[in-house]
């Protein structure tokens, strides 16, 4: 967990192009999926933040931002998509 008063900047790289169950919280900051990628189910969280999300393909997905924008290009849910935003 980081902590502190300065911002903290995360990133994440994935090798390959096919994942099982992706799970992604966040409490301030922008989440962002891209790039041919395919997975099951994708769940994302943020409270204060956009999430965006650009050529994805998966059985399941929800995405929720409290504060932020909830932005899809080129995604593909088999089953369920499920998005929201209070504010943004």
């Amino acid at each position: 967990m980081l902590r502190g008063a300065e911002k903290q900047n995360v990133s994440v790289f994935l090798r390959g192009s096919t994942y099982g169950d992706i799970e992604i919280d966040a409490a301030s900051g922008h989440i962002t999926l891209e790039g041919l990628m395919e997975a099951e189910e994708i769940s994302l969280e943020c409270a204060s933040g956009n999430i965006l999300l650009n050529t994805i393909q998966c059985k399941s997905l929800d995405a929720e931002t409290a504060s932020g924008k909830l932005t899809l290009e080129d995604v593909v849910a088999e089953k369920e998509l499920a998005g929201e935003t209070v504010s943004g």
